[in-house]
């Protein structure tokens, strides 16, 4: 319906944690109940139960969306573990390095054992897209030499 909301902690565990991380696109996972305070808005999933092998939350059993019998201080909370290496089906390797966060820095690309950089000459929007999406993210915004030389 267009509303952010949170997760309740009954029955959180492991399992559950890992799905979000991998989801994010992350590969390891320390989860938490509650540590991050309460949240607002609705409550949207109550008794989640994943098994670890699902690709999204919302794939796993749970009691349906908006039913809970939760308040905000039980809103679930995970700190995932970050893999800046994206591995595609070809063996090939693209990363993001430099920047504060793993969601931005220069491009990188690992071939025949060396990272690498790619050069701007040409590159645009359209470029940046292509990364953002093999990295799991849907949004882009870009600059060229933002974050400073490479070696390779």
């Amino acid at each position: 319906s267009g509303v952010w909301g949170t997760v309740c902690d009954d029955y959180w565990d492991r399992k559950d944690a890992e799905v979000v991380c991998h989801q994010l696109g992350y590969t390891a996972t320390s989860y938490w109940t509650s540590y991050y305070g309460a949240g607002s808005g609705p409550i949207w999933m109550d008794d989640v139960d994943c098994n670890g092998t699902e690709s999204n939350l919302w794939l796993c059993p749970f009691k349906g969306w908006g039913e809970n019998n939760c308040g905000h201080s039980e809103d679930v909370g995970v700190i995932c573990v970050a893999n800046q290496t994206f591995t595609n089906s070809t063996h090939y390797h693209i990363r993001l390095s430099g920047g504060v966060s793993r969601n931005q820095g220069r491009v990188e690309v690992y071939y025949s054992g060396v990272w690498g950089t790619v050069c701007d000459d040409y590159w645009d929007r359209k470029d940046a897209e292509v990364v953002c999406h093999q990295l799991g993210y849907t949004a882009t915004s870009y600059w060229t030499s933002y974050y400073g030389a490479g070696s390779g």
